[in-house]
Order: C-alpha cells, then structure tokens, then sequence
C-alpha cells in the first residue's frame, strides 16, 4: 500500500477501499479511515480510532464507535471510550 508524508505532520495511505490517514503526537497515535477514498478532511466520513502511547497501551474509537461518521480534521478534540 502506498504512504505519502503530508506537510501537517501527518501521512496518508490509500489502498482500494478506503483511505487512511496517521497522526502521531508525543501521547497518541491517531489512525482515521474514510470511504470514499477521495473524503475531504473536514467531512463526517471517517472511523477514527486513537492508540495511547504510554502504558498500558489502549486502543479506543471517537464516540465510542467504529462508525465512520467523524471529521479527521476535529481528532484531537473529540471523545475517544
């Protein structure tokens, strides 16, 4: 599958089915996935989910769900269970 780095720090992976989008801070890793591939980041199409970097490492959705009904763009500020 390819990568390509973006210039917001964050990188962008595309195979047929869905696009993916990484984010990587000092605390989190943030993993968005979107379909239509070609979303537009400030849509509600994507499924985000947030990986804690410190232990014990969790796995947790925004909302709680693993809908793909999230704006990548508002990541960092929605509420991850």
């Amino acid at each position: 599958m390819p990568s390509y780095p973006r210039s917001d720090s964050t990188t962008y992976t595309q195979d047929a089915t869905w696009r993916e989008l990484i984010d990587v801070t000092s605390s989190y890793v943030y993993v968005g996935r979107s379909m239509p591939i070609y979303s537009n980041t400030a849509e509600a199409v994507f499924q985000i989910s947030r990986i804690s970097l410190t232990n014990p490492y969790t796995t947790s959705f925004a909302d709680g769900d693993d809908r793909f009904d999230n704006v990548w763009a508002n990541r960092v500020s929605l509420t991850y269970i």
